[in-house]
């Protein structure tokens, strides 16, 4: 099987484009702050069952799934679930990339666009999330897409160092989020 991973800008691929997001509904970096900018999703589109109607965009729940996870109020505004807490996130990316793989396969003349989701800003390890993202690349209308030098200054400032809700810090970018990426990186088949 031929790989297909496409480096670049996921905003300049033809067909739907897949965004990460939390269940927080917060959407404050990286492609969900792209898309909330570019007035794609709202913070009612948090995992793929509430992705955004009559739109080329996919919304792709990542984190805050976990059972014993409380929504963070700052100040009575909602923040994004705390990562430290959230031992569910492989489960639920597992789930959400489920329910891509069966739209994919409902709409195989639709190109899916799906970025290295689960690996942005430090929450996922390599060895847990592409094996889930191996299987949808499965899918002959599923491509991955890996950014490019280009693509992180022009976004730039979605991709800025943060503080999560939980307090700890966040780098811009996680050593983990492939960038140029290619399988032989990784070791992988």
């Amino acid at each position: 099987m031929a790989k297909k991973v496409i480096v670049g800008d996921i905003w300049k691929q033809k067909g739907f484009k897949v965004v990460s997001t939390n269940l927080g509904g917060v959407h404050g970096r990286g492609l969900a702050a792209q898309a909330k900018q570019q007035g794609k999703i709202t913070r009612f589109n948090k995992s793929f069952a509430t992705s955004p109607k009559n739109s080329d965009v996919i919304t792709l729940a990542v984190k805050g799934n976990a059972p014993e996870t409380a929504r963070i109020n700052v100040g009575g505004k909602p923040q994004a679930y705390s990562e430290q807490t959230s031992g569910k996130n492989v489960e639920l990316l597992k789930s959400e990339v489920k329910q891509l793989i069966q739209f994919a396969r409902k709409n195989p003349t639709k190109n899916i666009n799906l970025p290295f989701v689960g690996l942005g800003f430090g929450e996922g390890k390599p060895d847990e999330i592409l094996p889930i993202l191996r299987e949808a690349e499965k899918e002959p209308n599923i491509h991955l897409i890996s950014k490019d030098e280009a693509t992180v200054k022009r976004y730039q400032s979605t991709f800025r160092t943060g503080v999560r809700s939980d307090k700890s810090k966040v780098s811009s970018i996680s050593k983990n989020m492939p960038m140029n990426f290619s399988y032989g990186d990784q070791g992988l088949p």
